[in-house]
């Protein structure tokens, strides 16, 4: 029941290397470890909760279609609050073939 507002401060935290407003609110070692792969599913990289896309970007990824993605190189988070849907890894797709093209991201 998170709103797209939560998804995008937590996405925020991450990128941030857990940093909120100048304050250490998750340590840096953890968000390190998390977004690392430790597990493959489908022979997809997986950390801790989250999905390693490449070097630099991850998302976490509910069952339902809701996301926080995550590109560090280019400073950018995005979260999506949907209804559900049966592909929610298509999101992925929508954002870095749709999304981030429109905004020259």
């Amino acid at each position: 029941m998170l709103s797209v507002h939560d998804l995008l401060k937590i996405g925020q935290l991450y990128l941030q290397n857990g940093q909120w407003k100048g304050k250490s609110i998750v340590s840096s070692q953890w968000v390190e470890e998390s977004t690392t792969t430790h597990s493959f599913w489908e022979n997809k990289p997986y950390g801790y909760l989250w999905w390693i896309l490449d070097d630099e970007t991850f998302a976490a990824i509910g069952d339902g279609g809701n996301i926080i993605y995550v590109n560090r190189s280019k400073n950018l988070v995005i979260g999506i609050v949907s209804h559900f849907v049966p592909r929610p890894k298509d999101r992925i797709d929508f954002i870095e073939n749709h999304l981030i093209p429109v905004y020259n991201l």
